[in-house]
């Protein structure tokens, strides 16, 4: 994916532009990459490929730490503001139970006076009183709307709706775009054997009445697509505690460009074939089955990471999970997994000339590498970490280069192992 369609999708996510806008960007774009006449580079001066490997695992260790730490400040920072958040409300309850509870017993004290003076009939004087409670009432759930964006009377609706067409011509073109955005709902991207494609969204809704509940979804979630591809933007039905859904459907014989974002759910890739694939989800887990494509960038708060195979350069991170992968048949694959909570498994394939590059770290579990059919029939058993190249690692043409670290859990590379 260009650096310029990154920024556009980027613009979307930060709502600076709307996706009707971005769709004109990205078919501008497309135009003008199309008729950009073909410029040939000019040799380059030989590099020392041993120096630029060492410097990209230095610069991926440094990426993994400065995502850690982020991760952790993140975390930490919620977890002082959720506790301060619970405290003020704490406070608050407290002091309007009390309150209330000093102006009813006021209200009974001057109505028992009143009545006992003969100036007040007993049953007005509880239908007053309780009318006031009432009040009382009504006037702390309003709070609570203002406070959380729903009435806690509010009804939850449900409504499906579904969206059919087709992409332009596939030949001599560009991978069709996938941009989908939601909140508080799985993301699912199929391949199937048909030349159209179909999307299933499924909207849940609080409002007060369904009307209502129908006028949030149409103005809170926006569907756009060109013979470029397709925009589904619904991460604003966040703000009112609702959520959103998708299926997609699409052909298996065209190449995709996928940048998928849920803040709370699965997001789950099957029979695609892609150019590129970014993934983020802030709770789920993330599953690529039967997925051909170059490269992906995978991502989860809280959750598991899965990819089978048939992407020859990844990187995966999840704050809480575990994450297995299975390398390609390609010749060259590079790896970059980082989990702070959970096992990383590695499946790779059983040759006899196979070269490996890694650098496994874990911090409380084991580094366990056996790999029967590669070069020089490697096994090894590591403690907390695992440094190790073949010998004459360029001379190969089947390469592994993997760089894997987990605070708490075992690191296993082998040819037989579940995925």
């Amino acid at each position: 994916m260009s650096e310029e369609r990154k920024m556009i999708l980027k613009m979307i996510e930060d709502g600076k532009i709307k996706a009707d806008e971005a769709l004109l960007l990205l078919e501008a774009l497309g135009k003008s990459e199309t008729t950009k006449p073909v410029e040939y580079d000019e040799p380059e001066e030989p590099v020392d490929v041993k120096e630029s490997l060492y410097q990209m695992k230095t610069e991926m260790k440094e990426a993994a730490r400065e995502a850690k730490r982020i991760a952790k400040e993140a975390a930490r920072e919620a977890r002082i503001r959720a506790k301060e958040m619970e405290r003020t409300a704490r406070e608050q309850a407290r002091q309007r139970r009390e309150q209330i509870k000093n102006e009813t017993m006021r209200d009974l004290h001057e109505e028992r006076r009143h009545y006992q003076e003969g100036d007040l009939d007993l049953e007005e004087s509880l239908r007053t009183t309780l009318d006031g409670v009432g009040g009382i009432v009504t006037s702390v759930l309003s709070g609570v709307e203002k406070a959380f964006g729903f009435n806690v009377f509010d009804s939850s609706y449900t409504f499906e709706e579904q969206i059919e067409g087709t992409f332009g011509d596939s030949e001599n073109k560009k991978a069709d775009f996938i941009h989908i955005q939601t909140a508080n709902g799985k993301v699912e991207c199929l391949g199937w054997n048909r030349e159209d494609f179909r999307l299933i969204l499924v909207k849940k809704i609080r409002a007060g009445s369904e009307e209502e509940a129908r006028a949030k979804a149409e103005s809170r979630v926006t569907v756009s697509h060109t013979d470029s591809g397709l925009i589904v933007d619904g991460k604003s039905l966040n703000g009112i505690n609702s959520g959103m859904s998708v299926e997609l459907w699409l052909p298996k014989n065209r190449v995709y460009d996928f940048t998928l974002d849920t803040g709370n759910g699965r997001i789950a890739l099957e029979d695609v074939n892609a150019e590129s694939i970014e993934v983020r989800t802030s709770n789920g887990r993330v599953s690529m089955v039967g997925v051909e494509g170059k490269v992906a960038h995978l991502r989860s708060s809280n959750g598991s990471i899965r990819c089978d195979g048939g992407i020859p350069l990844l990187t995966a991170y999840t704050s809480n999970g575990s994450i297995s992968v299975a390398s390609t048949d390609s010749d060259s694959n590079t790896f970059e997994l980082t989990t702070t909570n959970g096992t990383i498994r590695v499946r790779v394939p059983d040759c006899d000339d196979l070269a490996h590059d890694f650098d496994l770290s874990t911090s409380f579990g084991k580094v366990k590498v056996d790999l029967p059919g590669a070069v020089g029939g490697y096994q090894a058993i590591a403690k907390n970490r695992l440094v190790d190249t073949s010998t004459g690692f360029d001379t190969y043409s089947r390469k592994l280069r993997l760089a894997a670290v987990t605070s708490n859990g075992n690191i296993v590379v082998n040819p037989d192992e579940e995925i």
